[in-house]
């Protein structure tokens, strides 16, 4: 299918599992899709100012607001031709984690444009970002501020997942969800010929078995020391991290995560409610009894209410 202007947008939460939706549709016959083009959430901000300033006289003068968001339709449309056109395909997916922030202004920017959110348990997010930023530390590195921390990883995952919510009209109007769609790493791990499927049909495309094998292609991508390796990109679909938070959050960790998460992981069906916190079973959490410390210092220092909250965990535990 001639997919003509349409462009996919993939974006969530750093280490969602974005990279591996962007080597699957990359792996689709009729579609492309390069390195992280990153510059998406700055194009949309710049619009919306173009249309204050219309609305604010400063430079109706020269154009309004429909003129404003058809000129910066088209300079997205071109930034990103050049590309799919060395590529010989009819559509292009551009993945960004940061994309998923501004999904509700890139609808109205790009209304025919797809926009996924790859969704996965914010549990294993924040244990997976907990691994990023101890590499950064081993290497000697400044860690980023977005994972600085467990309660920065925690808030991270947060504010990516409820981005989309924000607005709640715009999300939960036809157009928005005609373009929208969720899809969850799990399910691509567990199930990903139905999931696949599912993701082809809400693209209006046909699916093809070559995106069950992504890492039999080579991809476009710009691999970074601490956040992608080679066997992100070369290896096959693996269950291996799906469930890795119990193997390595501790109890201070999990009470941290429940308070930053636990209601878009009940939004999102990974939890009903907080009993996960003193899950044991078939778990081994590694004891970081120093980084604990560390913690509940950096807690009881800011917010004495919810230290009362981790000790009664706490007592609860044990």
């Amino acid at each position: 299918m001639n997919l003509g202007d349409k462009i996919i947008f993939i974006g969530g939460a750093p280490r969602s599992g974005t990279t591996l939706v962007k080597n699957i549709l990359d792996a689709h016959p009729d579609i492309c899709s390069g390195p992280e083009f990153d510059i998406m959430p700055e194009i949309v901000r710049i619009w919306q100012l173009g249309v204050h300033k219309v609305r604010e006289g400063r430079i109706s003068a020269y154009l309004d607001e429909d003129q404003v968001r058809e000129r910066f339709a088209s300079l997205v449309h071109s930034l990103l031709e050049p590309y799919r056109l060395r590529e010989r395909k009819p559509c292009i997916a551009e993945k960004t984690p940061d994309n998923l922030l501004v999904y509700t202004q890139l609808n109205r920017l790009l209304p025919r444009a797809y926009l996924i959110h790859v969704i996965r348990d914010g549990r294993d997010v924040v244990s997976s970002m907990i691994a990023v930023a101890e590499s950064y530390r081993l290497a000697h590195e400044k860690v980023p501020t977005i994972i600085n921390n467990v309660e920065a990883c925690s808030q991270t995952w947060s504010r990516y997942v409820s981005a989309p919510f924000e607005k709640p009209k715009v999300f939960q109007s036809t157009a928005f969800q005609r373009r929208y769609i969720e899809v969850r790493y799990e399910d691509i791990i567990q199930n990903p010929e139905a999931t696949l499927k599912y993701l082809c049909r809400r693209l209006e495309i046909d699916f093809s078995p070559s995106m069950l094998t992504p890492h039999l292609f080579s991809h476009d991508t710009i691999i970074h020391d601490f956040w992608y390796d080679k066997t992100m990109m070369e290896g096959p679909l693996s269950q291996r991290s799906i469930g890795r938070w119990r193997r390595v959050l501790t109890l201070t960790q999990r009470i941290i995560v429940a308070h930053y998460c636990q209601t878009h992981l009940q939004r999102f069906g990974y939890v009903e409610n907080k009993g996960w916190i003193r899950e044991n079973k078939g778990s081994n959490p590694t004891v970081k009894l120093e980084e604990d410390i560390l913690t509940i210092c950096r807690l009881a220092a800011r917010s004495p209410i919810f230290m009362v909250g981790l000790l009664r965990a706490y007592i609860n535990k044990h």
